[in-house]
């Protein structure tokens, strides 16, 4: 095909004008690309920027919720934690044989069931047929009448009672009193002895015309030759100071303490069954979670380890279990 001068002129200007269009659009889709670009670099930095901002939020709030939680268990445990026996936490190593007084028989059974639960919980052996009681609990409408009584028996208390704690327990007052006995053995159990065995690298405890002796070798770093043991405790229920109170509760309250060789608690806030009788706290009326936790850390591991390695276990038991 031949174009003429007239054909190549309009051709010519066709082409112009559809040049134009071209670039217009070429104009038109680099611009809606760099806006596209630029919304998905935007949206991309406040995804990142956002997702940074929310794995921030949820490192620290753990942080801080575990720290609280150490925090609280630290308290709790400082609170409820007994005197420490020969640097020890002193501990129930033979079965439980509870004998509850002063109720009829299907509450004394109750009470003396619902102890044998708590220890069984706890990892503590118990003895379901008929033995030597090692736990005996009194019911009594008068708690001082009652203490008086067993004051004038001579062995009301056992010789690791000292003279401060009996009057302790008498000005006490308190709707359930209770004293455990306790007792050195060496870390496998035996007896200490009068005299030191000169073939084995004896421990005597204390160093006085008293000391006993522990045969027990041990090359650990960690761990003592000897264990604090409870062999025996008293309880008395003051059944008209404990008024209002559910025979459940009182039975958990005093396996607790006795179990634990626990203290009455004040001026912690965690709820615990401790706090039975603190009018502040509604709730603490069984056993809770922090309780449960606290007895089975108590009766878990070595008997012989010292008082600080108990408490940190405790606490980190705690805070596990939460």
């Amino acid at each position: 095909m031949i174009f003429n001068a007239a054909d190549q002129h309009a051709a010519r200007s066709v082409l112009v004008k559809e040049m134009r269009m071209l670039m217009r659009m070429l104009a038109i889709f680099a611009s809606v690309i760099s806006t596209a670009s630029a919304n998905a670099q935007n949206a991309s930095s406040d995804q990142t920027s956002g997702t940074a901002l929310d794995d921030e939020i949820v490192v620290v709030g753990s942080q801080e919720k575990q720290a609280t939680k150490h925090q609280r268990a630290a308290e709790y445990v400082r609170g409820v934690s007994q005197t420490p026996v020969s640097g020890q936490y002193a501990r129930w190593h033979d079965p439980i044989c509870p004998r509850v007084t002063g109720l009829d028989a299907t509450a004394a059974t109750l009470v003396e069931t619902r102890i044998r639960q708590v220890a069984t919980a706890a990892g503590m052996r118990t003895n379901v047929t008929s033995c030597r009681p090692n736990l005996v609990v009194i019911f009594t409408l008068d708690g001082d009448i009652t203490l008086k009584r067993l004051e004038q028996q001579r062995f009301a208390y056992p010789r690791s009672i000292s003279p401060e704690e009996r009057r302790a327990i008498r000005v006490a007052r308190q709707p359930v009193r209770w004293w455990t006995d306790t007792d050195i053995e060496s870390a496998d159990g035996e007896p200490l002895t009068a005299l030191p065995n000169p073939g084995v690298g004896a421990l005597g405890l204390p160093a006085n015309e008293n000391t006993r002796y522990s045969s027990t070798y041990s090359s650990s770093m960690i761990a003592t030759k000897i264990r604090a043991v409870i062999p025996a405790a008293v309880v008395i229920v003051d059944v008209t100071a404990a008024s209002g109170k559910k025979l459940t509760s009182v039975s958990d309250y005093l396996a607790f303490m006795v179990f634990g060789r626990a203290r009455p608690v004040t001026g912690i806030k965690t709820p615990t069954i401790a706090r039975l009788f603190d009018a502040s706290c509604s709730d603490c009326t069984a056993l809770t979670d922090v309780d449960r936790a606290y007895l089975a850390g108590l009766y878990r591991g070595p008997a012989n380890r010292p008082a600080n390695m108990t408490r940190a276990a405790l606490i980190g038991g705690i805070v596990a279990d939460r």
